[in-house]
């Protein structure tokens, strides 16, 4: 099973049945000097045994939730975390302070300088990261802290020259999570390259997708194409799921695949165009579904554009959203 190109499936579609999977798996561990093995009896069990070296860069880390995103802050940097009231917040030249501990420390939100931008919700009182490093202070809102724990940092090659961030590492239950570059941050704040939270206020609010597919490959590829172009991005596994969310967010733009089961795509964009926020919101449907009948009823039903899954690639997804939403920046 560990062959390029094997497969037990009689028909390959764009997503499924190429045989690039398991090898993808035993390359990768191969890649860290680890090695996988397979152990099954027919109608009963498979069982399969990864073992990897302990050379791997593993860090302890707070993960903390930021605007929504979950961002892992390393340990070792993080001095204290406090509930801090609005009211001893201070605006002063170079921005918002606050005492701690006998000196005046700067603070900023996390979620903006990374792009997420900064909560929405009123509160009296702060969640605020107090970071450290070689004497110097600085403190990070967040919505709140989650818990600390070790994780497996990656750094792809699509994080070596983002800044603020070191890598990603995935959560015990599989979700992403960006690592903060501490050492980046304080560069950047010692060289005035960061925003005070006084402009922070000023920053384009960045677009925010909701990504609908039962297929978690599809959901998976659309939501890391759109998040590198910079779009915050929401996804559902149903249309039941997704119409679930639209009660809760307006979202800027819908992208929704037409077969599932409960909700399909076609009912989840009627029920869109009858709600007043949605009215006018772009939906796209990326569908299997290639004939002109289906195409004329989605569009009919108030879809923006309808693009067929075997004749579409990555970049005509993207552009098609810079058409209907602008740039993500």
């Amino acid at each position: 099973i560990f062959t390029p190109g094997f497969s037990t499936k009689e028909k390959a579609t764009l997503i499924s049945g190429r045989g690039i999977g398991m090898d993808v798996v035993y390359s990768v561990i191969s890649s860290l000097r680890g090695y996988i093995q397979v152990d099954s009896e027919p109608g009963r069990y498979t069982s399969f045994e990864i073992r990897l070296p302990t050379t791997l860069s593993i860090t302890r880390v707070v993960l903390v939730q930021s605007s929504g995103q979950i961002v892992a802050i390393p340990l070792s940097f993080v001095e204290e975390v406090i509930s801090l009231s609005q009211v001893r917040v201070m605006e002063q030249e170079k921005g918002a302070m606050f005492p701690f501990r006998g000196e005046y420390v700067s603070l900023f939100h996390l979620g903006s300088l990374l792009g997420f931008g900064s909560s929405e919700e009123p509160s009296d009182s702060l969640c605020v990261v107090v970071l450290a490093l070689q004497g110097k202070r600085m403190g990070v809102v967040v919505d709140r802290v989650l818990r600390e724990q070790e994780v497996v940092v990656k750094r792809p090659l699509l994080f070596e020259k983002l800044p603020l961030v070191v890598g990603t590492t995935i959560l015990r239950l599989g979700d992403p999570a960006v690592i903060l570059n501490v050492y980046d941050l304080f560069q950047r704040w010692r060289l005035q390259k960061i925003l005070s939270p006084t402009s922070l206020q000023k920053v384009k609010k960045v677009p925010e997708i909701l990504v609908v597919d039962d297929s978690i490959t599809v959901r998976t590829i659309q939501k890391n194409v759109l998040e590198r172009a910079g779009y915050r991005v929401d996804t559902a596994a149903s249309g039941q799921e997704a119409w679930e969310k639209t009660r809760k967010k307006v979202y800027q733009l819908v992208i929704t695949d037409i077969q599932m089961d409960d909700i399909d795509g076609f009912e989840l964009t009627r029920r869109l165009r009858q709600d007043e926020k949605y009215k006018r919101i772009p939906i796209i449907m990326v569908t299997s579904l290639a004939s002109e009948e289906d195409r004329r009823k989605g569009l009919e039903l108030g879809a923006q554009r309808y693009i067929v899954k075997s004749r579409y690639d990555q970049k005509e997804l993207l552009e098609t959203v810079r058409s209907l939403i602008g740039e993500a920046e």
